[in-house]
């Protein structure tokens, strides 16, 4: 069975555990993008070779060879030629007496290029993921216009408004920063970086999203440097004061000495984990407590790192960026509110 069979399995599941008609509807919307990536899939299946393709495909082979070592030979008696001329000239004639800047090279063309026993500085492959470290993080990257409404700092994704929020401790600055920039130069579009919020509310059946305010930067172009999207490192599961999955996010251990400057009630809201639900056909379950079973009997908790967009209120999961795994990275627990 493929993978696209066992996502479509997945969100079957997903779709026929719904609770309310916003997920249902987000599920279906989910399953029939599935469908249609499935029968592409399908439909664009490679032709097996033939001995009659093979032999064609060896004689282009032969033939772009042939083309390539008569470019090379012409190319190797134009030079003998040219040097034989200049030899026999009575002046020398300079050709070059400058560098050549990098905006004035030429491309050397295919029969010039001679095959590279290592890859050139540009081509070396980026740092792999598994090559950092493993920590709990949640923070974003869009290309979105902030604005300000009732001295209030908002910003819209599909047609959805959601409040900017000032951060904790030093970075609080960019909020103040990108309020007051805002104030003198109006809304424009900017590269904003930004912590996902949810705040889980007994009256609502669905979560209030925001966002806490990282940095921002004018120049959008940036935005190549950073993939658009939302990246969540946590524990995948299922949480007492809401029906679906969500993605877990604590305190790093590195923040201790943070922590312990605090009074109590500092500590308790510090260390307070951020739970973010996401849209997901995970390639395993989301923990769920089982009060009926002994700790050691309870099913696996999960470190996840995906990458997610929020489309249409809701955060769905685009891609994986590491396997999940049962080792979970210390983070800063918190004990019970007095």
């Amino acid at each position: 069975m493929s993978v696209v069979q066992l996502d479509l399995q997945k969100i079957e599941q997903l779709l026929n555990s719904a609770t309310s008609s916003r997920q249902r509807k987000m599920y279906q919307a989910l399953l029939d993008k599935a469908r249609s990536q499935f029968e592409n899939s399908t439909e664009t299946i490679a032709p097996q070779t033939t001995p009659e393709t093979e032999k064609k495909a060896q004689t282009k082979t032969n033939q772009k060879t042939e083309t390539k070592t008569k470019a090379k030979t012409t190319k190797k008696q134009k030079k003998a030629t040219t040097k034989e001329t200049t030899n026999e000239a009575s002046t020398p004639t300079i050709l070059a007496t400058t560098p050549v800047s990098e905006s004035t090279q030429l491309t050397p063309l295919e029969s010039d290029v001679t095959p590279q026993t290592e890859p050139l500085p540009q081509e070396q492959p980026k740092q792999q993921p598994d090559s950092e470290p493993t920590i709990f993080q949640a923070l974003g990257t869009i290309l979105a216009t902030p604005y300000l409404k009732s001295d209030c700092l908002k910003v819209a994704i599909d047609d959805r408004e959601y409040d900017l929020l000032p951060a904790k401790g030093f970075q609080r600055r960019y909020h103040r920063s990108l309020k007051a920039s805002l104030e003198k130069n109006g809304s424009r579009q900017m590269l904003l970086k930004l912590y996902p919020v949810a705040t889980f509310d007994q009256s609502s059946a669905e979560p209030i999203l925001s966002f806490s305010v990282a940095n921002f930067s004018l120049n959008a172009d940036k935005l190549n440097n950073y993939p658009q999207g939302f990246v969540l490192k946590g524990i995948w599961q299922y949480i007492t004061h809401y029906d679906s999955p969500v993605i877990s996010i604590h305190r790093n251990r590195d923040q201790l000495p943070t922590f312990k400057k605090l009074n109590a009630k500092q500590q308790f809201y510090f260390a307070k984990p951020h739970h973010i639900p996401v849209v997901w056909s995970a390639p395993i379950e989301p923990f769920k407590y089982n009060p009926s079973v002994e700790k050691s009997e309870q099913m696996p908790r999960y470190f996840v790192e995906v990458r997610a967009i929020l489309k249409d209120g809701l955060y769905v999961v685009e891609e994986m960026l590491r396997e999940p795994t049962v080792e979970i990275p210390k983070f800063i627990k918190v004990s019970k509110k007095k």
